[in-house]
């Protein structure tokens, strides 16, 4: 799947708001305790970011899909049993 903004102002927004919301620094510390630039640039952080919520959302509902079908299924099989009455 690919997924593009062709505005480049919409673009830089959407950017700036993930990173926002997601703890973005444009900083961080090195194994010394140094701070340096972020090796990981604001558009692979949101990328990233963006994916990770999506595979999360497929996750989500496949699971209650699959527990609707088990629900259907064993409502279905319930009539079978044979208790004894």
């Amino acid at each position: 799947m690919h997924l593009s903004i062709t505005d480049s102002d919409s673009s830089e927004r959407v950017i700036n708001a993930i990173c926002s919301r997601f703890g973005y620094n444009d900083t961080v510390e090195d194994e010394n305790g140094q701070e340096i630039d972020n090796p990981v640039s604001k558009e692979e952080f949101a990328h990233d970011r963006l994916c990770r919520w999506v595979t999360s959302q497929v996750m989500k509902h496949e699971s209650s899909q699959a527990v609707r079908d088990a629900e259907l299924a064993a409502n279905e099989s319930i009539g079978d049993l044979d208790l004894g009455s």
